[in-house]
């Protein structure tokens, strides 16, 4: 499982981020940079209303701290997958997106 991560497909899609100022930012970056990889979000905001808005209405995928994945998910419309491995001393990382979507397998043999 060296080498292999649950963030390589996600950052194909369209992704919202935390502003890039504050903790929920320095967990996404910690989480991206681990693995090597750069992206450009769609959106920045700290607004978990925009945030939901933005993943049920299936626009793309968030990568977040797990605490505030989970307050996205009351509704039903959203799910949260835990990011195991991923920086692990910085915080609980999530990727939270609509339920239902679908994202390509993750290749775990790498």
């Amino acid at each position: 499982m060296a080498g292999a991560s649950i963030l390589r497909d996600p950052l194909d899609y369209p992704i919202a981020a935390p502003t890039a100022f504050g903790g929920s930012r320095a967990i996404f970056d910690a989480a991206r940079e681990d693995v090597g990889l750069t992206c450009t979000p769609m959106i920045e905001t700290n607004s978990m209303h925009v945030l939901a808005g933005f993943l049920a209405a299936g626009a793309g995928v968030s990568i977040t701290a797990l605490g505030r994945a989970q307050m996205c998910v009351g509704s039903g419309i959203l799910t949260v997958i835990p990011v195991v491995g991923a920086a692990p001393a910085r915080g609980r990382v999530a990727l939270p997106m609509c339920r239902g979507a679908r994202l390509a397998p993750i290749d775990q043999g790498a």
